[in-house]
């Protein structure tokens, strides 16, 4: 009971933190710190997503803030790297963020916020550890994949899209159920097989947590004039291929 009175307590700080100019950043880096489930959880959607690779995942804004309230670790520092409005109209934005932890472990992080009221919440979360990886050759290698999902796009075969760009249990999350799979994203891609569709992939900012992985955020042009994500691994073949994609 003292631990609720105190978390509920917690969380009207918070509030009023916020009301008062504290970022949403902030605001989850407080929460974090001080271990409170109630003001964690208000942080996340309903909703929300934690994505840790394609088969670890945690769903709901109660869970989020649990495993957060267990996680046993102080953020001791956090920078944004880059943020951009998705979809102005409904509130959301992309943001990928560093930060590092008391056991001094780095990790880079993909969020999508939306607005409820006037607070950005989170509704999805994926984190990478930091191992703080040159990036140069990996950025060389993924153009020449984004150059082959433009190709295969404008060719419209979405099977053959997916087939060769997303990993076995790729994730594609667009404010529905999450698609889980090459054979459910080439159904969901199958509009791609119309001969009037034509996108262009043009990244914005690319961040590469270690040799083996890249968060892509960019704007398509095209049949599809919003935002996109990506989340890129280069899988044990040496083969870069989607993990996740996203564009809500």
């Amino acid at each position: 009971m003292k631990k609720f009175l105190f978390g509920l307590l917690s969380l009207v700080a918070i509030n009023l933190n916020f009301a008062q100019g504290e970022s949403p950043l902030d605001a989850w880096t407080k929460a974090v710190n001080e271990r409170s489930l109630p003001a964690l959880s208000s942080l996340y959607q309903d909703n929300a997503l934690i994505v840790f690779d394609t088969t670890s995942i945690i769903k709901g804004s109660f869970n989020a803030g649990t495993y957060w309230e267990d996680s046993h670790q102080k953020i001791t520092s956090l920078v944004s790297l880059f943020k951009v409005n998705a979809r102005e109209s409904r509130g959301i934005s992309y943001e990928i963020v560093e930060f590092n932890l008391s056991n001094r472990k780095k990790f880079t992080q993909l969020l999508i916020w939306q607005q409820e009221g006037v607070t950005l919440k989170r509704q999805l979360e994926y984190s990478l550890r930091n191992q703080n990886h040159n990036s140069k050759k990996s950025a060389t290698e993924l153009a020449l994949r984004r150059a082959k999902w433009i190709q295969l796009c404008n060719q419209h075969n979405a099977g053959q899209l997916v087939e060769n760009l997303y990993s076995e249990n790729t994730l594609y999350y667009n404010h529905k159920p999450l698609v889980k799979g090459r054979k459910a994203v080439t159904q969901d891609y199958a509009y791609m097989n119309n001969p009037a569709y034509s996108l262009e992939l043009n990244p914005l900012y690319i961040a590469y947590p270690d040799e083996n992985h890249a968060i892509e955020i960019g704007q398509c042009t095209g049949s599809y004039g919003g935002k996109y994500i990506l989340v890129w691994e280069k899988e044990a073949d040496g083969i870069w291929r989607i993990i996740l994609d996203s564009n809500v």
